[in-house]
């Protein structure tokens, strides 16, 4: 029995597949995917896919590399997994959510067989065209935020509101390594503010480099909620603030650092 395949469809069809799998698990599984890791990921899987298909070699090497290199490549591109015992999580959870989708996408196929090339083809356009008008309204939301920095913080700690002024620094790229989440940096000074709110049960301690290249830890805790407000106003839910050093920011302008994945 002979089956005639189209790259073309093969390529679109897979990666509209590998974008909404890991989409889905971007969804429910914390990690620091953003929208164009996760194209980066269908992109990759979808080639690698379709080179394992069309490239000569036996049958379980082909299996091998289709269950084990594509979906590890598409985790750690794709949802931006850097930690083997997160890594082995969200693998599983990639393998049942292709389980599910395929079900669904053969089902589809069933009733709208005709369309599927199309309906692929419009997809990925879309994607690619998602994409491009969310970093292109994310460089105007960087030009409209370059005259002004600051901001002004709530942040809620067992029921009681604390008021900082912040300020976004685009250098801080400090994230959780065991869940992805931004960092945000309090001042030794703020801190005290809250510190009876805060009991040594609840912090942890998270490796950074400095502006020296040397490797410390960093205190951080979570707080229930934050509030941002300034030019836009940003809710974010259980945020993790990192204690540094620093009696303050800016000669005493400012008790606060903003991660800008935040803001």
């Amino acid at each position: 029995m002979q089956y005639e395949v189209y790259l073309d469809v093969l390529f679109l069809e897979n990666m509209m597949m590998d974008f909404l799998i890991l989409l889905a698990v971007k969804k429910v599984f914390p990690c620091s995917a953003t929208y164009g890791s996760l194209l980066a990921g269908s992109f990759t899987g979808s080639l690698l896919t379709c080179a394992i298909l069309f490239f000569p070699c036996p049958v379980w090497t082909r299996y091998i590399l289709l269950f084990f290199l594509v979906n590890s490549c598409m985790t750690v591109i794709g949802l931006k997994i850097r930690t083997f015992p997160v890594f082995f999580k969200a693998w599983i959870l990639l393998y049942l959510a292709s389980f599910l989708l395929g079900s669904i996408m053969s089902w589809l196929r069933l009733y709208f067989g005709k369309f599927f090339r199309i309906i692929s083809f419009l997809f990925t356009l879309g994607i690619c065209g998602f994409f491009l008008l969310y970093h292109g309204l994310l460089f105007l939301k960087k030009l409209w935020k370059s005259q002004d920095h600051s901001f002004d913080v709530i942040l809620t700690v067992n029921g009681k509101d604390f008021h900082l002024k912040a300020f976004l620094d685009s250098g801080n790229h400090l994230s959780d390594p065991l869940t992805g989440k931004p960092v945000h940096i309090i001042s030794k000074d703020a801190c005290q503010k809250i510190s009876s709110q805060i009991s040594p049960g609840r912090l942890r301690y998270i490796p950074y480099r400095t502006i020296q290249k040397t490797t410390s830890i960093l205190p951080v805790f979570s707080v229930k909620k934050m509030r941002i407000t300034g030019e836009s106003e940003f809710l974010i839910q259980s945020p993790l603030i990192g204690i540094s050093e620093q009696k303050n920011f800016g000669n005493g302008k400012y008790e606060m650092l903003l991660h800008p994945e935040d803001c």
